[in-house]
Protein backbone atom coordinates (compact mmCIF):
# COMPACT_ATOMS: atom_id res chain seq x y z
CA UNK A 1 0.00 0.00 0.00
CA UNK A 2 1.27 3.44 -1.18
CA UNK A 3 1.97 6.03 2.17
CA UNK A 4 -1.27 7.01 3.72
CA UNK A 5 -2.17 11.04 3.52
CA UNK A 6 -0.98 12.67 6.18
CA UNK A 7 -1.35 16.33 5.20
CA UNK A 8 -4.68 18.05 3.22
CA UNK A 9 -4.23 21.23 1.92
CA UNK A 10 -7.69 22.68 1.54
CA UNK A 11 -8.58 25.59 -0.72
CA UNK A 12 -10.69 27.90 1.45
CA UNK A 13 -10.84 30.79 -0.49
CA UNK A 14 -13.60 33.38 -0.07
CA UNK A 15 -16.49 31.62 -1.77
CA UNK A 16 -20.61 31.42 -1.20
CA UNK A 17 -19.57 27.60 -0.50
CA UNK A 18 -16.58 27.11 1.13
CA UNK A 19 -18.66 25.95 4.31
CA UNK A 20 -19.68 22.75 1.91
CA UNK A 21 -16.31 22.08 1.17
CA UNK A 22 -14.64 22.41 4.69
CA UNK A 23 -17.30 20.08 5.51
CA UNK A 24 -16.37 17.59 2.77
CA UNK A 25 -12.68 17.91 3.48
CA UNK A 26 -13.29 17.30 6.93
CA UNK A 27 -15.18 13.96 6.04
CA UNK A 28 -12.25 12.92 3.99
CA UNK A 29 -9.69 13.46 6.50
CA UNK A 30 -11.81 12.00 9.13
CA UNK A 31 -11.48 9.02 6.90
CA UNK A 32 -8.05 8.51 5.84
CA UNK A 33 -7.23 9.96 9.55
CA UNK A 34 -5.30 13.36 8.11
CA UNK A 35 -4.43 17.00 9.42
CA UNK A 36 -6.32 19.70 7.50
CA UNK A 37 -4.71 22.92 6.55
CA UNK A 38 -6.85 25.20 5.59
CA UNK A 39 -5.77 27.74 3.70
CA UNK A 40 -8.28 31.10 2.44
CA UNK A 41 -6.21 34.15 0.73
CA UNK A 42 -8.04 36.87 -0.93
CA UNK A 43 -7.45 39.63 -4.32
CA UNK A 44 -10.62 41.27 -5.31
CA UNK A 45 -11.81 40.14 -8.91
CA UNK A 46 -12.59 42.99 -11.54
CA UNK A 47 -13.51 42.08 -15.09
CA UNK A 48 -12.94 44.15 -17.73
CA UNK A 49 -16.86 45.90 -18.06
CA UNK A 50 -16.05 47.19 -14.37
CA UNK A 51 -13.10 49.18 -15.62
CA UNK A 52 -14.96 50.17 -18.77
CA UNK A 53 -18.36 51.39 -16.77
CA UNK A 54 -15.98 52.62 -13.93
CA UNK A 55 -17.15 50.44 -11.58
CA UNK A 56 -14.68 48.99 -10.08
CA UNK A 57 -14.85 49.83 -6.29
CA UNK A 58 -11.76 51.99 -4.39
CA UNK A 59 -8.85 50.37 -2.70
CA UNK A 60 -10.42 51.28 0.38
CA UNK A 61 -13.58 49.75 -0.35
CA UNK A 62 -11.67 46.43 -1.76
CA UNK A 63 -9.87 46.06 0.83
CA UNK A 64 -12.80 46.18 3.38
CA UNK A 65 -15.22 43.54 1.21
CA UNK A 66 -12.05 40.90 1.12
CA UNK A 67 -11.87 41.44 4.91
CA UNK A 68 -15.27 40.51 5.35
CA UNK A 69 -15.23 37.78 3.12
CA UNK A 70 -11.89 36.68 4.73
CA UNK A 71 -13.69 36.91 8.21
CA UNK A 72 -16.59 34.76 6.83
CA UNK A 73 -14.90 31.74 5.49
CA UNK A 74 -12.71 32.35 8.77
CA UNK A 75 -16.69 31.63 10.52
CA UNK A 76 -17.24 28.87 8.37
CA UNK A 77 -13.54 27.00 9.27
CA UNK A 78 -14.66 27.39 13.08
CA UNK A 79 -17.56 26.24 12.97
CA UNK A 80 -16.83 23.16 10.64
CA UNK A 81 -14.14 22.08 12.88
CA UNK A 82 -15.01 23.18 16.39
CA UNK A 83 -15.99 19.43 17.39
CA UNK A 84 -14.26 17.32 14.81
CA UNK A 85 -11.71 14.70 15.95
CA UNK A 86 -9.27 15.74 13.15
CA UNK A 87 -6.87 18.28 14.03
CA UNK A 88 -7.10 21.47 11.72
CA UNK A 89 -4.79 24.83 11.74
CA UNK A 90 -6.71 28.12 9.30
CA UNK A 91 -4.11 30.27 7.57
CA UNK A 92 -4.90 33.37 5.46
CA UNK A 93 -4.07 36.87 4.53
CA UNK A 94 -4.94 38.93 1.36
CA UNK A 95 -3.08 38.00 -1.49
CA UNK A 96 -2.83 36.26 -4.59
CA UNK A 97 -4.31 32.39 -3.44
CA UNK A 98 -2.17 30.65 -6.34
CA UNK A 99 1.26 31.80 -4.62
CA UNK A 100 0.15 31.38 -1.37
CA UNK A 101 -0.68 27.61 -1.89
CA UNK A 102 2.13 26.78 -4.10
CA UNK A 103 4.22 27.67 -0.59
CA UNK A 104 2.59 24.99 1.26
CA UNK A 105 2.04 22.57 -1.33
CA UNK A 106 5.42 21.23 -1.98
CA UNK A 107 5.00 19.98 1.87
CA UNK A 108 1.74 18.06 1.35
CA UNK A 109 0.23 15.35 0.22
CA UNK A 110 -2.95 15.99 -1.18
CA UNK A 111 -4.95 19.48 -2.09
CA UNK A 112 -8.70 19.68 -1.85
CA UNK A 113 -10.10 22.07 -4.04
CA UNK A 114 -14.35 22.27 -6.13
CA UNK A 115 -15.21 23.23 -9.49
CA UNK A 116 -16.67 26.44 -8.39
CA UNK A 117 -16.88 29.91 -10.14
CA UNK A 118 -14.88 32.95 -8.88
CA UNK A 119 -17.17 35.87 -6.87
CA UNK A 120 -16.02 38.53 -5.31
CA UNK A 121 -12.19 36.98 -4.98
CA UNK A 122 -9.88 35.75 -7.56
CA UNK A 123 -9.77 31.73 -6.90
CA UNK A 124 -6.70 29.28 -7.48
CA UNK A 125 -6.11 27.37 -10.63
CA UNK A 126 -6.09 23.87 -8.94
CA UNK A 127 -4.99 22.26 -11.94
CA UNK A 128 -2.00 24.61 -12.77
CA UNK A 129 -1.06 24.28 -9.24
CA UNK A 130 -0.82 20.22 -9.15
CA UNK A 131 1.07 20.76 -12.75
CA UNK A 132 3.64 23.13 -10.86
CA UNK A 133 4.48 21.12 -7.32
CA UNK A 134 3.37 17.51 -8.64
CA UNK A 135 0.63 17.23 -5.52
CA UNK A 136 -2.44 15.53 -6.82
CA UNK A 137 -5.43 17.44 -6.54
CA UNK A 138 -9.29 16.42 -5.87
CA UNK A 139 -11.16 18.82 -7.15
CA UNK A 140 -15.02 18.25 -5.49
CA UNK A 141 -17.91 18.56 -8.00
CA UNK A 142 -21.00 19.27 -6.85
CA UNK A 143 -22.78 15.59 -7.50
CA UNK A 144 -22.29 14.06 -3.98
CA UNK A 145 -23.48 11.09 -2.11
CA UNK A 146 -23.50 10.96 1.46
CA UNK A 147 -20.44 8.44 1.62
CA UNK A 148 -18.47 9.93 -0.67
CA UNK A 149 -15.72 7.74 -3.62
CA UNK A 150 -17.44 4.89 -2.98
CA UNK A 151 -17.42 3.96 -6.86
CA UNK A 152 -14.54 5.10 -8.65
CA UNK A 153 -13.24 5.21 -12.14
CA UNK A 154 -10.17 4.96 -12.70
CA UNK A 155 -8.61 6.64 -16.42
CA UNK A 156 -5.78 4.35 -17.84
CA UNK A 157 -3.34 4.86 -20.81
CA UNK A 158 -0.04 3.60 -20.69
CA UNK A 159 1.72 7.20 -19.78
CA UNK A 160 3.55 7.83 -16.48
CA UNK A 161 1.05 10.65 -15.28
CA UNK A 162 -2.01 7.75 -15.63
CA UNK A 163 0.92 5.96 -13.46
CA UNK A 164 1.08 8.37 -10.78
CA UNK A 165 -2.34 9.45 -10.42
CA UNK A 166 -3.41 5.59 -9.93
CA UNK A 167 0.19 5.28 -7.24
CA UNK A 168 -1.36 8.59 -5.02
CA UNK A 169 -4.96 7.80 -5.62
CA UNK A 170 -4.28 4.79 -3.36
CA UNK A 171 -5.17 5.93 -0.30
CA UNK A 172 -8.79 7.17 -1.51
CA UNK A 173 -9.27 4.15 -3.41
CA UNK A 174 -8.80 2.17 -0.75
CA UNK A 175 -12.30 3.71 0.68
CA UNK A 176 -13.86 2.36 -1.89
CA UNK A 177 -16.47 -0.56 -2.51
CA UNK A 178 -16.19 -0.43 -6.42
CA UNK A 179 -13.61 0.57 -8.80
CA UNK A 180 -13.48 -0.03 -12.31
CA UNK A 181 -10.27 0.65 -14.31
CA UNK A 182 -11.12 1.99 -18.13
CA UNK A 183 -9.40 2.13 -21.23
CA UNK A 184 -10.69 3.98 -24.26
CA UNK A 185 -10.14 3.52 -27.69
CA UNK A 186 -7.69 1.52 -29.28
CA UNK A 187 -4.41 3.35 -27.89
CA UNK A 188 -5.52 1.13 -24.79
CA UNK A 189 -5.19 -2.78 -24.58
CA UNK A 190 -7.46 -5.15 -22.07
CA UNK A 191 -3.94 -6.63 -21.14
CA UNK A 192 -2.67 -3.01 -20.03
CA UNK A 193 -5.69 -3.22 -17.99
CA UNK A 194 -6.12 -6.53 -16.67
CA UNK A 195 -2.73 -5.79 -15.51
CA UNK A 196 -3.33 -2.40 -13.61
CA UNK A 197 -6.60 -4.32 -12.04
CA UNK A 198 -3.51 -6.62 -10.67
CA UNK A 199 -1.20 -3.98 -9.26
CA UNK A 200 -4.17 -2.89 -7.58
CA UNK A 201 -5.13 -6.09 -5.97
CA UNK A 202 -1.27 -6.64 -4.75
CA UNK A 203 -2.22 -2.96 -2.77
CA UNK A 204 -5.24 -4.80 -1.27
CA UNK A 205 -7.59 -2.53 -3.54
CA UNK A 206 -10.39 -4.70 -5.47
CA UNK A 207 -11.29 -3.69 -8.80
CA UNK A 208 -11.77 -4.79 -12.35
CA UNK A 209 -11.53 -3.22 -15.66
CA UNK A 210 -13.59 -2.41 -18.68
CA UNK A 211 -12.70 -1.25 -22.63
CA UNK A 212 -14.94 1.18 -24.35
CA UNK A 213 -14.76 2.14 -27.85
CA UNK A 214 -13.88 5.73 -28.83
CA UNK A 215 -17.65 6.51 -30.61
CA UNK A 216 -16.38 10.25 -30.91
CA UNK A 217 -13.01 12.01 -30.87
CA UNK A 218 -13.80 13.41 -27.47
CA UNK A 219 -11.99 10.85 -24.67
CA UNK A 220 -13.33 13.52 -21.43
CA UNK A 221 -17.19 13.38 -22.90
CA UNK A 222 -16.61 9.56 -22.91
CA UNK A 223 -15.13 9.12 -19.62
CA UNK A 224 -17.82 11.42 -17.74
CA UNK A 225 -20.80 9.57 -19.89
CA UNK A 226 -19.49 6.40 -18.36
CA UNK A 227 -19.35 7.63 -15.01
CA UNK A 228 -22.37 8.33 -14.79
CA UNK A 229 -24.00 5.98 -16.16
CA UNK A 230 -22.14 3.56 -13.68
CA UNK A 231 -23.02 5.98 -10.75
CA UNK A 232 -19.21 6.92 -10.27
CA UNK A 233 -18.57 9.77 -7.38
CA UNK A 234 -15.30 9.96 -8.99
CA UNK A 235 -12.60 10.00 -11.66
CA UNK A 236 -8.88 9.40 -11.11
CA UNK A 237 -6.85 10.36 -14.11
CA UNK A 238 -3.56 11.75 -15.44
CA UNK A 239 -2.32 14.90 -17.24
CA UNK A 240 0.12 15.81 -18.88
CA UNK A 241 0.90 19.60 -19.76
CA UNK A 242 0.85 21.07 -22.86
CA UNK A 243 0.80 25.54 -23.89
CA UNK A 244 -1.97 25.70 -21.28
CA UNK A 245 -0.75 23.77 -18.34
CA UNK A 246 -3.57 21.19 -18.25
CA UNK A 247 -3.90 20.63 -22.00
CA UNK A 248 -3.93 16.74 -22.72
CA UNK A 249 -5.76 13.89 -21.10
CA UNK A 250 -4.45 10.57 -23.00
CA UNK A 251 -4.20 12.63 -26.26
CA UNK A 252 -7.78 14.65 -25.83
CA UNK A 253 -8.43 18.26 -24.55
CA UNK A 254 -8.82 18.58 -20.48
CA UNK A 255 -10.86 21.43 -20.30
CA UNK A 256 -13.86 20.15 -19.95
CA UNK A 257 -12.50 18.82 -16.48
CA UNK A 258 -12.22 22.27 -15.27
CA UNK A 259 -15.54 23.01 -16.63
CA UNK A 260 -17.79 20.28 -15.68
CA UNK A 261 -18.82 20.78 -12.09
CA UNK A 262 -20.97 17.81 -11.64
CA UNK A 263 -18.10 14.88 -11.42
CA UNK A 264 -15.39 14.82 -8.68
CA UNK A 265 -11.79 14.57 -10.29
CA UNK A 266 -8.46 13.02 -8.89
CA UNK A 267 -5.92 14.55 -10.85
CA UNK A 268 -2.00 14.40 -10.63
CA UNK A 269 0.73 15.17 -13.49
Amino acid sequence: MAMPYRELIVDASPHSSVREILIRARTLATRLEARVSALSYAWPRASVSDFVTQNVLSGAEQERAVKRELAAARGAFETVFESASVTAEWCSGIGNPDKALLGHLLTSDLLVSSTKEPELCVLPNAGGLTVRTGVPVLILGEQKNEREFQRILVAWKDTAQARRALHFSLPILALAEKITVVGVGDEVSSESLSKVVIYLQNHGVRACDQHVPLSSHDVCAELISLARHKETDLIVAGIRTGENFVERLFGGATQKILKDRSMSWFLSN
